[in-house]
């Protein structure tokens, strides 16, 4: 039961369009400048990267692509870019592009989550109550949820 509640969260938050953080909050990736991101992220931009990587792991402007997903979070995320280390947790969580890594996922989570990062703090916080990839500790959750509701994460 426990498994099918993790997968229905995560699974709802990618329909929904939350699963996956934008660079900015207020705005998705536009399919016009799928090119422009492409060309940013090449020479280096960690937010075109994390673009980009959104691109792709929504077939937004290209086709559906995991794996590159991944690889463009990734370089985001090496950088400290706090959007995409908290989408590339999203991946090893949900197992898209990557083999699923549940504690690799805390890895990346908790990266974001101490920039201050909602998102993140609020799948950190998931983690610890239900025992997933750390161990269960309901006092940690409550921690990283407050965290993320002062910030008006909803």
């Amino acid at each position: 039961m426990k498994a099918f509640l993790v997968t229905l969260f995560f699974t709802f938050g990618l329909f929904c369009g939350s699963g996956f953080a934008k660079e900015s909050e207020a705005e998705a990736p536009d399919p016009g400048k799928f090119e422009e991101y492409k060309t940013m992220a090449v020479k280096g931009d960690a937010g075109a990267q994390n673009s980009l990587g959104r691109c792709y792991i929504n077939g937004i402007g290209v086709a559906k692509d995991d794996a590159e997903a991944v690889k463009w979070f990734r370089k985001a995320a090496t950088q400290g870019f706090a959007g995409a280390q908290s989408n590339l947790g999203v991946c090893y969580r949900t197992g898209n592009g990557v083999k699923k890594d549940e504690a690799e996922a805390v890895k990346w989570f908790r990266k974001a989550a101490t920039q201050g990062f909602a998102p993140a703090q609020t799948y950190l916080g998931f983690s610890y109550f239900n025992g997933i990839g750390v161990q269960q500790n309901a006092a940690e959750a409550l921690k990283w949820w407050h965290k993320a509701a002062t910030q008006g994460f909803a």
